[in-house]
């Protein structure tokens, strides 16, 4: 029979202890560390059709420190900075550091870009506007806690009898943001909005959206027969295809020709599809 020493036996308690404190003790840090690393981030944009520009306000929630400072370049589109905590501009970057709970950034952009050859690809009237995400919210950078990602949505404020449409779906009247590939989500995309005339449909398991201002030519059928013919066929060679398919259409004075964004296109609509070239 093999006995064991009193020491050997106290060695053997002191380490069940030991072991014990380490499943027990350091309970808040691990709840700590399990905590979800997300930061909210709500983007509202309230277009002012008269003077040619959005109002877009950027709104940070945190109950930690978890964005510590967001970056992007200036342009001359962009006026009007302000916001909580520290805002600052130098060497063309504006540089923002939210308070620690969060807060608000806003700033005015002016959407009007008119290309060399006389047409605009971004466009805000009275009656209708059409530009990209990128046009009203500058591609930024951050710097966050180690591992933190944003949970963003779109917003829009619109004027009566006023839609929009985005790359995005719509839900509980916003627009959920979701890129797997960043940790910094952004709005991305073309966006048409006005009274708009707007086609849905669901092509070789791809969600089409086809839309235009009201009373603009856009041959929403002709576009919808093009893309049941040729979906399939593309979803058959490519091994993956967006899962969302928005396709943008407006008449003079946009540019007479096509552009595509991120899950989008932009086809003028006096464009024919189909021609001999």
């Amino acid at each position: 029979m093999n006995c064991l020493s009193s020491s050997t036996i106290r060695c053997l308690l002191l380490l069940g202890i030991g072991i014990a404190g380490a499943c027990g003790a350091p309970a808040s840090e691990q709840s700590a560390a399990e905590k979800p690393l997300h930061y909210d981030i709500s983007y509202t944009v309230v277009p002012d059709p008269a003077g040619h520009r959005v109002a877009v306000t950027l709104q940070l929630s945190q109950d930690r420190r978890l964005l510590r400072e967001l970056t992007f370049p200036l342009r001359e589109s962009i006026t009007d900075i302000d916001g909580d905590g520290t805002v600052a501009t130098s060497n063309g970057l504006l540089r923002w550091q939210p308070p620690t709970g969060g807060g608000e950034l806003r700033w005015n952009a002016a959407v009007e870009h008119r290309r060399n050859d006389g047409g605009y690809d971004a466009w805000l009237s009275p009656d209708w506007g059409l530009f990209r995400a990128e046009d009203i919210i500058p591609r930024a950078a951050t710097r966050t806690l180690k591992g933190a990602t944003s949970r963003t949505q779109l917003h829009f404020e619109l004027p009566p009898n006023w839609s929009v449409v985005t790359q995005y779906a719509e839900r509980d009247g916003g627009f959920r943001i979701r890129n797997s590939l960043r940790r910094f989500d952004e709005p991305t995309g073309w966006i048409v909005m006005g009274e708009l005339g707007v086609r849905r449909e669901t092509i070789a398991g791809i969600r089409v959206a086809i839309a235009a201002p009201v009373g603009e030519s856009q041959r929403r059928m002709d576009t919808l027969a093009l893309l049941n013919w040729t979906l399939p066929e593309l979803a058959r060679i490519l091994p993956e295809l967006p899962a969302r398919l928005t396709i943008v259409s407006a008449g003079d004075p946009m540019w007479r020709g096509g552009l595509s964004g991120p899950q989008s296109l932009y086809v003028h609509a006096d464009r024919p599809l189909l021609s001999e070239n």
